[in-house]
């Protein structure tokens, strides 16, 4: 705590934010994965596999959607666009 909090908010200054964004993601992937590896009790719930595939798959879906359509679904009417 003491090293970890001074140090990612200098790496977050200097980094790009796609960059940052990436490792974020992949951090949760891993967490995801090795909790989904570590408990039996979700490896063994076929529902919950589901749930996982289905979210890996609608969630980044999605987003590259509203990044793409973005004016479209963001912008309001008469407002001015940048």
């Amino acid at each position: 705590m003491v090293w970890g909090a001074p140090l990612g908010s200098w790496a977050a200054h200097h980094v790009r934010e796609a960059t940052l964004v990436g490792f974020v993601a992949f951090l949760a992937a891993v967490e995801v994965a090795t909790t989904f590896a570590l408990v039996d009790e979700i490896r063994d719930n076929r529902a919950i596999l589901a749930y996982l595939v289905a979210g890996l798959i609608v969630l980044p879906t999605t987003l590259f959607s509203l990044r793409r359509h973005r004016q479209l679904v963001f912008a309001a009417p008469g407002a001015p666009s940048r």
